[in-house]
């Protein structure tokens, strides 16, 4: 992790600017450094894990919808020899 830890009661907040021209924005409120106890327990989800796969199927859908594809026959391929 390349952020530093942010002064006790400050918010860290940070942009980038991504690929397709979008502006990122995010913030870090604290660091917590695990100690033994806290590695053993389990790690909860923090998001529903079936949403990465409904953004998936969308960001797929949305591209189909976009496409302009053609295809065309070869002749010689198509002739039988």
């Amino acid at each position: 992790y390349a952020l530093a830890k942010p002064a006790e009661g400050k918010t860290l907040i940070k942009s980038t600017n991504l690929e397709n021209g979008d502006r990122l924005v995010y913030v870090l409120k604290s660091v917590q450094i695990p100690t033994e106890e806290t590695e053993e327990a389990p790690v909860q989800p923090v998001a529903n894990p079936r949403l990465g796969q409904t953004e998936l199927a969308a960001m797929l859908q949305s591209l189909r919808s976009q496409a302009d594809v053609s295809i065309e026959e070869n002749p010689i391929l198509s002739s039988g020899y």
